[in-house]
């Protein structure tokens, strides 16, 4: 995938963002404030957050073991939000 210079800036504005969020959430995640989707997102938003989200924090997208091992944990942490959201049925419990 070809990315042009506004993509990759809008890329790390987006992993920026989501660095912010994982750090202001203590205890329990917000799965809502993960993927960063509002309560009333549709399953569409859901996804696409996801998918964007996802790409953003692939380990195999960063270059060092620290950060790669770091962005492992978040890669986890925003697909167990997905795995809830995602699902009409855990959403709604």
């Amino acid at each position: 995938m070809h990315h042009t210079d506004g993509d990759i800036s809008d890329d790390e504005t987006l992993l920026r963002e989501a660095e912010q969020r994982a750090r202001d959430v203590d205890g329990p995640a917000d799965h809502y404030a993960v993927l960063n989707v509002a309560r009333t997102a549709s399953g569409d938003e859901v996804r696409d957050a996801y998918r964007r989200l996802s790409r953003l924090f692939h380990p195999d997208r960063h270059q060092t073991a620290e950060r790669r091992q770091w962005a492992q944990q978040q890669f986890h942490v925003i697909q167990r939000a997905y795995e809830v959201l995602g699902d009409a049925a855990t959403r709604a419990a």
